[in-house]
């Protein structure tokens, strides 16, 4: 979500100690989404994993010295509140992420030829192999679990680990090569 390339490493590694000092900001924004009732739950490390980089950016973007212990405290406030707020958006996007329907990537027929059942639809299918070909090896893991496995995305964030958002950006990505290649070919 947040983790771009920072320009200035020890400020980046301050945040990073006043984190690890004050994680306890970052478990009250977890807990106030409400989805998570225990640390044993699985969402648990996800939703912390959001704030600790929600806490890092804000710290970052923070424009005042945490010379006291007010300061300190007032940042911390106001952490709470940001990382709070990241965790919503993220929520949001997560669930929009969910509730799109992409029907080139919903479509467990595409280039479907039936034929031997050893061999995976997806190969048989020019088109397709061709799109397998241009696929990153994460691209490729979905691409596979998605139609050889024909796996639900609820299915493959419980196999692959990966959250709902980033098998939702993954499809995405192999939705933007599939049209890219209908695209070359229709010229």
């Amino acid at each position: 979500m947040m983790n771009q390339p920072v320009e200035d490493s020890e400020r980046s590694a301050r945040a990073f100690e006043l984190y690890l000092q004050n994680q306890s900001v970052v478990y009250a924004a977890v807990w106030r989404t409400g989805l998570v009732k225990t640390k044993d739950e699985p969402r648990f490390d996800e939703l912390v994993d959001e704030g600790m980089w929600a806490y890092h950016d804000f710290y970052l973007k923070y424009p005042q010295a945490l010379d006291s212990d007010d300061a300190l405290t007032k940042f911390n406030a106001l952490a709470l509140q940001a990382v709070s707020w990241a965790l919503k958006r993220y929520l949001a996007t997560e669930r929009a992420h969910a509730a799109t329907n992409n029907e080139v990537l919903n479509d467990p027929a595409i280039g479907r030829d039936w034929h031997d059942e050893s061999t995976p639809d997806w190969l048989v299918d020019e088109e397709a192999s061709k799109l397998y070909g241009r696929l990153s090896r994460v691209e490729k893991q979905v691409f596979r679990l998605l139609y050889d496995e024909e796996l639900s995305p609820s299915e493959i964030v419980k196999q692959t680990g990966r959250s709902t958002v980033r098998i939702s950006q993954i499809r995405k990505q192999i939705q933007a090569k599939y049209l890219a290649l209908q695209a070359e070919e229709n010229r």
